[in-house]
């Protein structure tokens, strides 16, 4: 392509050609693993033992990760705003993503949308989709990473939410996306939905409910991330918390949208949790 505007014309032409190829047989590539089947949740693998990032990552049949991690990069300065990526980065999420395939023809690539909490600059300060505190402040979330939160109870943050999965799923570099923090409620009820309906049926929805049911939101939902946190760090899982694992994960895998995408993760035992010593 000789022009800006061509290679825009170019690159969208390969996304929705991409997206289509691959939305269609996403089923079979999820049916098509082996088993041990892992995953990888958030942060990129690394090079390890003469294996390059991208080859350490393909060791995995399904990653969700923020849409950076495949290189793309947001059109404007708010990215909790923008619906648009630059056509560098749009190339070379596609390219990162023909080499994943390549490497694991198996490989699920989700992207994480951001709707619960965000770090500041994600949306301008003045925002109506910013949670505020009633001397209108900001309020914060989680401790450690000082995220504002958002407000999951505004419509117009929910269409916000839906039109932002779409233009992440019409760049062609991810077969569904991944919702965190997830509670079973009205609000977030109302969200999916108008999500599932921006991203059509095939696209495949993961939201994070750690060991809980979600029968509200199940018709949109394709898979739960169990990541079954644990307030001591210093002990392992007692009897009743593993039922309740096995009882959610049993659940989940009978009761979601199929395909099924469950991810099931344990957190390790921490003996000095300041040291980080297992």
């Amino acid at each position: 392509c000789s022009s800006d505007l061509s290679a825009a014309v170019c690159v969208a032409l390969l996304s929705s050609l991409t997206v289509a190829a691959d939305l269609s047989a996403v089923t079979d590539r999820i049916a098509a693993r082996d088993y041990p089947s892992v995953f990888q949740a958030w942060n990129q693998a690394t090079a390890f033992a003469g294996k390059t990032q991208p080859q350490m990552q393909a060791l995995h049949d399904l990653v969700f990760l923020h849409p950076t991690a495949m290189g793309l990069r947001a059109v404007g300065p708010c990215e909790g705003e923008s619906l648009e990526f630059t056509v560098d980065s749009l190339a070379a999420g596609l390219a990162r993503r023909r080499e994943l395939l390549r490497l694991n023809p198996a490989i699920v690539i989700l992207a994480e949308i951001r709707y619960r909490d965000a770090p500041a600059g994600f949306l301008p300060d003045d925002s109506p989709w910013w949670k505020r505190a009633p001397d209108r402040g900001f309020v914060m979330g989680w401790a450690e990473g000082g995220y504002r939160l958002l407000d999951v109870g505004h419509a117009g943050w929910h269409e916000q939410v839906a039109r932002r999965a779409k233009a992440v799923m019409d760049t062609g570099c991810f077969d569904g996306i991944m919702l965190d923090w997830w509670v079973d409620d009205a609000d977030r009820q109302a969200l999916v939905r108008g999500v599932r309906r921006a991203v059509g049926p095939e696209a495949l929805i993961l939201v994070n409910s750690n060991d809980r049911e979600i029968p509200r939101t199940a018709a949109e939902v394709n898979g739960l991330f169990m990541e079954c946190s644990k307030k001591d760090l210093a002990r392992g899982y007692t009897r009743p918390e593993i039922d309740q694992i096995a009882d959610t994960l049993s659940w989940a895998e009978t009761s979601l949208r199929q395909p099924r995408i469950n991810c099931l993760e344990g957190w390790r035992v921490v003996q000095d949790p300041r040291a980080g010593r297992e």
